[in-house]
């Protein structure tokens, strides 16, 4: 087990290490001194892996996490209200769904600002 991460605010400990579990790759998150959340990975053969992933996400950490694209193994295709459910619990989703919706407002309101100037 290797210390990979230490991030100062827990949702990102938490959405990271959601990232490395979409990945495969098995991570713990432990409370340290001066409310500091390290996250561990725990076999040694993906630590590579883990320290390629951190570095995508710190250059974005709100838009990096993947997609699944497999349901997880054992798991029972959900009905609708089921996969509502469980995307409500998603740690991080809600989140990237306003930083989507904040980016495209910031983004409109620039290219108006710049038309009023132009005009």
């Amino acid at each position: 087990m290797r210390c990979i991460a230490v991030f100062q605010d827990p949702s990102e400990a938490s959405s990271f290490s959601e990232r490395l579990k979409r990945q495969k790759i098995k991570s713990e998150i432990e409370t340290g001194d001066d409310k500091k959340y390290i996250v561990w990975v725990i076999e040694e053969d993906d630590v590579q892996k883990a320290l390629s992933e951190l570095k995508i996400f710190q250059e974005n950490p709100v838009l990096s996490i993947p997609e699944e694209r497999d349901p997880p193994e054992g798991i029972e295709e959900a009905n609708s209200a089921d996969k509502v459910e469980l995307d409500e619990l998603r740690p991080g989703r809600a989140m990237r769904e306003e930083f989507k919706r904040l980016k495209m407002y910031n983004i409109t309101v620039q290219m108006k600002s710049m038309v009023t100037k132009a005009l």
